[in-house]
């Protein structure tokens, strides 16, 4: 994951306003690359927000995003993007 090459810490309040301001002292760990492929995703996301505020409202956005950043600070936590995935076989 991006945020692992960085040593990004998602749980930082305002932290990704910092990135989409081209700030690398978030970073724990210098990746150009990997951080201005985070900024790219970043700014992709915002305009997909404000689309999903309209269409289901902002509290279910929130709640949305809210399982998808615990989902993505598991997979951090658990130190391999595929550590909570199923098995292949199943």
């Amino acid at each position: 994951m991006l945020t692992i090459a960085c040593d990004i810490p998602l749980d930082q309040p305002h932290l990704w306003e910092r990135v989409l301001k081209n700030d690398h002292s978030v970073c724990g760990r210098k990746n150009d690359d990997a951080f201005q492929q985070i900024r790219i995703h970043l700014m992709a996301l915002f305009p997909l927000e404000a689309e999903a505020i309209d269409e289901i409202g902002a509290q279910a956005t929130k709640e949305v995003l809210a399982e998808v950043r615990a989902a993505i600070i598991e997979l951090r936590l658990a130190g391999s993007p595929t550590a909570s995935l199923p098995p292949e076989n199943e």
